[in-house]
């Protein structure tokens, strides 16, 4: 899966756009982190997700629906659907009933500056959330 994934994002052997733009290191490793499907990722602080073989690719903490990964933060899971909305407002970008390798493809390969500022945005209001529901 993961190396069908790559090949249709990755096209040729050029620098990936996102690289270039003047957007800071962290923005830049956040795309990186969710192009490649880790589910280990760090924005501002680590947001171990279940959906790994370190965790035994665990269900969400908060829905207990599917495996916690990045897919599922961004598409399935109810509790970030209010950043979801938002997100999809701000940035055009709609993941609502987007299967997983469109996930992949669509959105994180022709990004331009501005929506990439959204999707880090959307990943830090959905860990601060994540956060707070699992703390309390």
């Amino acid at each position: 899966m993961r190396n069908d994934a790559y090949k249709s994002l990755k096209y040729g052997t050029t620098t990936e756009k996102y690289l270039n733009m003047k957007l800071n290191f962290t923005m830049k490793r956040l795309i990186f982190q969710f192009r490649s499907e880790t589910n280990y990722v760090f924005y501002k602080k680590a947001s171990n997700l279940k959906g790994n073989r370190k965790n035994g690719f665990g269900n969400c903490e908060l829905c207990g629906k599917e495996t916690e990964d990045v897919y599922h933060v961004f598409c399935q899971c109810i509790h970030y659907k209010k950043h979801r909305n938002t997100l999809v407002n701000e940035s055009g970008l709609n993941f609502h009933q987007m299967e997983r390798i469109d996930f992949m493809v669509s959105t994180f390969t022709r990004l331009d500056e501005n929506k990439v500022k959204q999707i880090c945005k959307f990943w830090d209001n959905a860990m601060r959330t994540r956060d707070f529901i699992c703390t309390y």
